[in-house]
């Protein structure tokens, strides 16, 4: 393992025993299906009040912080698929977050961190509102990310998506 994944590694291993999730950090048990909802949390974190690297830490349960690991998530992404989803969206002054994908190994499970670079260049906002485009989505609630909103996080809670 090399210092910065043993860094990290460390640092995901302390949120963990928290046992809570907060103004930089989020557990998801699993990879969003949804582009939008994923695209919303990248924003909440990146615009966090923290002045902190985010992480969204995937394989872990948000209401008991068990570690389950995502080595059978369908909906696995890396840092390309991050990076293109965020490429492909119209931000606010053409400046949207710098994202990454970290796989590390806790309790011998696989988790997924996804690192949202701290910036200067914050609140980052859309030109124009984001819907997921998933072929499921006629099946549920559909989610849109707001155009012009600022969206950020505030202990463990995210600003609503849908919220004008």
């Amino acid at each position: 393992m090399d210092k910065a994944n043993e860094s990290l590694t460390k640092e995901i291993v302390a949120l963990i025993n928290r046992k809570q999730e907060g103004g930089y950090w989020d557990f998801k048990q699993q990879w969003h299906e949804n582009k939008a909802e994923l695209l919303h949390d990248i924003i909440c974190l990146a615009n966090n009040l923290e002045n902190h690297d985010a992480y969204l830490i995937f394989g872990v349960e948000d209401k008991t912080c068990k570690i389950i690991g995502v080595s059978k998530d369908v909906n696995k992404r890396d840092t390309v698929d991050i990076v293109n989803l965020l490429r492909s969206i119209s931000f606010v002054g053409d400046i949207r977050p710098m994202a990454r994908v970290e796989t590390i190994t806790i309790k011998g499970k696989e988790l997924d961190v996804l690192v949202v670079e701290n910036s200067h260049s914050t609140p980052f906002r859309l030109k124009k509102d984001f819907s997921n485009t998933d072929k499921n989505s006629q099946k549920k609630k559909l989610k849109t990310v707001l155009a012009k909103n600022v969206y950020t996080r505030v202990q463990d809670t995210n600003t609503p998506i849908n919220m004008i």
